[in-house]
């Protein structure tokens, strides 16, 4: 179970790093169109998912690191 535990970290945490790819272009975006409220948001809902990424790289060392 640890063997497909660390593949599946490994792809949570490449889909992760995509969507806060994608939160990034939103904000700025947001920021150009003066909507500043909504890019605080989004930035925002980046840290929440770095704080997920740390979480599951925690986890990934536990179980063997590379998956």
């Amino acid at each position: 179970m640890e063997k497909k535990l660390k593949i599946l970290l490994k792809h949570w945490m490449e889909h992760n790093e995509t969507h806060m790819d994608e939160y990034k272009r939103w904000a700025k975006i947001m920021e150009e169109e003066g909507r500043k409220d909504v890019a605080e948001a989004l930035y925002e809902a980046i840290e929440y998912v770095k704080k997920v990424q740390e979480a599951f790289s925690k986890a990934k060392g536990l179980v063997g690191g590379d998956g």
